[in-house]
């Protein structure tokens, strides 16, 4: 196997687990978002705890 086909092979099992049954109705620009999210919070691009802290100190601001 080539080194180049396992991301590949990451995306497509990715893609798999978003559409699942319960999901098949997602619009192509949604599921697109939505793949680009999950692979930047596991690329360390995104973190829910600092955007929930990024939240907080607006809120705190506007109180």
């Amino acid at each position: 196997m080539s080194l180049s086909a396992v991301p590949c092979e990451q995306a497509f099992s990715s893609g798999a687990i978003t559409s699942t049954i319960r999901r098949n109705s997602l619009v192509p620009s949604t599921f697109s978002a939505l793949q680009l999210l999950k692979a930047a919070h596991k690329n360390g691009h995104v973190s829910a705890a600092s955007e929930v802290a990024r939240q907080a100190d607006l809120f705190a601001d506007l109180s």
